[in-house]
């Protein structure tokens, strides 16, 4: 998931043969799109330090949300 539409066509590009990987665009504050519980692991890496600081709490809950 990323904010940018050219790192997702950049991932899309690199990475297209993997057959379990999706790569999603989410212009949202939120990550409502993915349902609570859906992923085993959340990496972000040289993300957080780009979002908002008012929407950072929000990210944070979010992806303790969508955790299993």
């Amino acid at each position: 998931m990323d904010a940018a539409p050219a790192m997702i066509a950049s991932a899309r590009r690199l990475n297209g043969g993997l057959a379990n990987c999706e790569f999603v665009l989410n212009r949202d504050p939120h990550l409502r799109q993915f349902a609570t519980g859906a992923f085993d692991v959340v990496y972000s890496r040289l993300v957080l330090q780009h979002i908002p600081p008012d929407d950072i709490r929000s990210y944070i809950s979010e992806l303790v949300r969508v955790l299993a």
